[in-house]
């Protein structure tokens, strides 16, 4: 079971659920999705018995779409959280069934049942103490992965302490199950959770984090554009031996009728970001890195109350808000795109400033590579680089056997010692999955991707703030004794004196962060 903030209209999935009532009204942004005006009618659409039934208009290419009558009437004794919990089975089960096996489990996405017009927006506590450990209890009898996403940061505080407080005392191997590895992993999380709770994590996304949602590798787009440029067959197994720089470079005198970028664009646009995107984006941190071209991170963070990145050269960098360095360009500016040899000849003299920001965050945070090999020529002289800037910086009192110096972690899908044994005192290589006898299967790399999301969602969890909801009315039922006391007291802080205060803003802010919308 994951728990994200975003927009489940727009993640990537096998199938979610739509929230209904026994009339079939739709509102919001799911009337939205599926053409319709909130508060409008589906027509053609009858219940057959079940409070779940399958959309008839469901779009080909498209994640299934699966209608719930979570509707309640005013004085019917059926008007609790359990009546939203209901309907999370018989959905799990039908869409299972519903969906070609694949090797992995489906994944399936559920929103905070009955928190918009269905009943409970105020009284949300009650609904998250129903649906999670109703979710955790499908979520193993019928072996799916189920995903809640959650509208906004406070939503998924929430839900993230409900959720601590179910698993605690618990095996978090057993609930977090990433296979032999999962021992050693849960600690990893632990640690990176607890990095990136502190702000001290920078993000670098590579063309690994993309995949989840459909978008190729960059062999594979390589592989991709050679079949628009129609290149024979004997050409192509060529091309795949040179450098991919250079393959490029070929690809882009080869291709007609289209450029190298149009081709690009058209290959990396998506209609939906990955379940790796909304975990990576749920995290509290501020900066992130990438050599992707695509935009599927900026459209996760979007999901989350608009806290879209800026996008580093492109645009400045708010003050406290998201930040993202498109080291190799983005598929919205063709202009900007590093795809040949010589583009990333050019990049020392056209872009030294931004490389400039990526060491500086390896010299003050802690980075966390996602989906990125390790391998760029360009990544490698900036480490060197690094190195020589830090020298041996320990004191007597601290011999350097006892200190960490390694500026990162990298996630790699697979046991790889020789790799570790590159990066020993640079990066720490987290494997999630023991290498396989022989090459990777796709069924391999399919469950090994699995569990990498699992491992996310334990560091999401790890690093939640739990506290975002606190003076938030509806939310009440989730809070202790003492917390009710505390909300009471800053709820009761004099908001007209905050106004003539020096420090008001501060507290305002403060209060802000609680969950207060009138302070």
């Amino acid at each position: 079971m994951h728990v994200v903030a975003g927009d489940i209209t727009k993640i990537g999935c096998d199938a979610w659920l739509l929230p209904t009532d026994g009339a079939f009204t739709i509102s919001g942004a799911f009337a939205e999705e599926i053409g319709l005006v909130s508060g409008q009618r589906l027509a053609n659409q009858v219940w057959d018995g079940s409070r779940v039934i399958r959309l008839e208009q469901s779009l080909a290419g498209r994640p299934q779409v699966w209608l719930a009558n979570v509707g309640r009437n005013p004085g019917d004794p059926r008007n609790e959280g359990s009546w939203y919990a209901d309907v999370i089975e018989p959905f799990a089960r039908s869409a299972k069934e519903g969906l070609e096996p694949t090797g992995v489990p489906p994944l399936l996405a559920i929103p905070v049942l009955g928190t918009g017009d269905g009943g409970m927006a105020a009284d949300k506590g009650t609904i998250y103490r129903e649906l999670l450990p109703e979710m955790l209890c499908v979520a193993e009898s019928q072996e799916v992965d189920l995903v809640l996403v959650c509208w906004g940061r406070r939503s998924l505080s929430a839900a993230q302490r409900v959720r601590r407080d179910l698993v605690a005392g618990r095996s978090l191997k057993e609930l977090w199950d990433m296979g032999p590895k999962a021992e050693v992993l849960v600690t990893e999380a632990q640690r990176l959770g607890e990095l990136a709770r502190d702000r001290q994590m920078v993000l670098f996304l590579g063309a690994g984090a993309s995949a989840g949602a459909g978008l190729p590798t960059w062999q594979r787009l390589l592989d991709d554009i050679a079949d628009e440029a129609k290149l024979s067959q004997d050409n192509l197994e060529a091309l795949r031996r040179l450098d991919m720089r250079d393959q490029a470079a070929i690809l882009e005198q080869r291709l007609t009728g289209s450029t190298l970028h149009e081709v690009l664009r058209d290959r990396l646009k998506a209609t939906e970001y990955g379940l790796t995107q909304g975990l990576l984006a749920s995290l509290p941190s501020r900066e992130a890195i990438t050599t992707n071209y695509d935009t599927l991170f900026e459209s996760a963070c979007d999901a989350i109350e608009g806290d879209r990145p800026a996008v580093l050269p492109y645009e400045s960098a708010r003050p406290e808000g998201r930040w993202l360095l498109k080291l190799h360009g983005c598929i919205a500016r063709d202009e900007s795109i590093v795809l040949t040899r010589s583009d990333y000849l050019d990049i020392p003299s056209r872009h030294g400033a931004l490389f400039g920001l990526v060491q500086a965050m390896l010299m003050t945070r802690h980075m966390f590579f996602v989906g990125y090999s390790l391998s760029d020529e360009d990544f490698h002289q900036l480490i060197h680089e690094v190195r020589l800037a830090r020298g041996e910086n320990t004191t007597p009192e601290v011999p350097s056997s006892q200190v960490d110096r390694r500026l990162g972690t990298t996630l790699s899908l697979f046991d790889d010692p020789l790799f570790a044994d590159l990066w020993r005192d640079d990066v720490r290589v987290v494997p999630i999955a023991e290498k396989p006898v022989g090459e990777p299967t796709e069924a391999d790399f399919a469950q090994a991707a699995r569990w990498a999301q699992i491992f996310l969602d334990l560091v999401a969890l790890e690093s939640a703030d739990l506290d975002a909801y606190l003076l938030d009315g509806t939310y009440a039922e989730l809070l202790d004794d003492n917390e009710r006391k505390l909300a009471k007291a800053l709820r009761d802080i004099d908001t007209e004196a905050l106004a003539g205060a020096h420090a008001g803003e501060r507290v305002r802010q403060l209060l802000a962060s609680f969950g207060a919308v009138d302070n």
